[in-house]
């Protein structure tokens, strides 16, 4: 099964759907999929984004937006305790976008 959850991306702000930016143990208790789903405010429109995930000085292999909204989140940063995670971008006319890192506690 696939697990998703929402992201709300607002100029270089990063907002979860979870409560307290804590991922509940049931939605990992099966070692399903989880998916990060993202809704990008307009000076994100037509950029190629990658969301990228990172836990202590770990960082792992950006994982690039499906149709520009979703992605895998790395089976390694669900594993205990926190991981942080960040948008890049960068528009057609080469500007680059950044949002600030979110830490979800897991």
């Amino acid at each position: 099964m696939i697990r998703k959850i929402n992201f709300e991306v607002d100029e270089n702000l990063i907002k979860s759907d979870l409560k307290n930016d804590t991922i509940p143990s049931e939605l990992l208790d099966n070692g399903d999929i989880v998916m990060a789903e993202f809704e990008f405010s307009s000076d994100w429109d037509n950029a190629v984004k990658v969301a990228q995930f990172s836990k202590g000085n770990t960082e792992y292999d950006p994982q690039i937006l499906e149709h520009g909204i979703t992605c895998v989140i790395p089976k390694e940063a669900l594993d205990g305790g926190f991981f942080r995670i960040a948008v890049l971008g960068k528009t057609r006319t080469g500007k680059h976008l950044r949002t600030y890192s979110k830490l979800i506690t897991v």
